[in-house]
């Protein structure tokens, strides 16, 4: 029988084999590194453009907290605003008050008596005054009561006192304002 050398062969085949599996090696080396280097990149891009976002949105979050701290500076001026308008029409309902008060006083005041001090406290008034005698200054508190002005008058003090030329009485009383027009 012939002898047939297949050495080289198989050695032709063996290196054929190990450069394919080194150039299939090189390759897939070269092809995950493609890919990492794909996927480093898209995420690198994700992260940028999320971090771009962010930034709109701290921007946009800033200038609304700006407007908002205008808006409560703008409430607390329309609360002071509105705080005064209350007062001024509480002072336009009360202007006329004391002239109802004074004119009242005048119709109430029985001849012989005289005020010498009116202090209002709220709607507590404390009248001082001199009378020719006591039943003056119990006229004086009963006009007063059924005045539709003044309730529940209170005598605080009354003494005897010279009153011009004639003896007389130095009294203090207080009267509640009741408003009823």
């Amino acid at each position: 029988m012939a002898t047939i050398n297949l050495l080289p062969w198989r050695e032709e085949r063996l290196r054929e084999l190990k450069r394919q599996y080194v150039s299939v090696l090189i390759s897939s080396a070269v092809l995950t590194g493609l890919i990492i280097l794909l996927v480093h990149f898209t995420l690198s891009e994700r992260i940028d453009s999320q971090i771009a976002r962010n930034q709109i949105l701290k921007t946009e979050i800033a200038r609304l907290d700006k407007q908002i701290k205008e808006i409560r500076t703008l409430e607390k001026e329309k609360q002071s605003l509105v705080d005064r308008m209350e007062v001024v029409a509480k002072l336009e309902s009360t202007r006329n008050d004391v002239v109802y008060l004074l004119s009242e006083l005048v119709n109430t005041l029985p001849s012989g008596v005289y005020l010498t001090r009116i202090v209002q406290s709220g709607k507590t008034i404390i009248l001082d005054g001199l009378a020719q005698s006591n039943a003056r200054v119990s006229e004086f508190m009963r006009t007063l009561d059924e005045s539709e002005h003044f309730a529940d008058p209170r005598l605080s003090r009354i003494d005897a006192a010279r009153v011009g030329a004639v003896n007389g009485s130095k009294f203090s009383l207080k009267v509640n304002q009741q408003y009823k027009r």
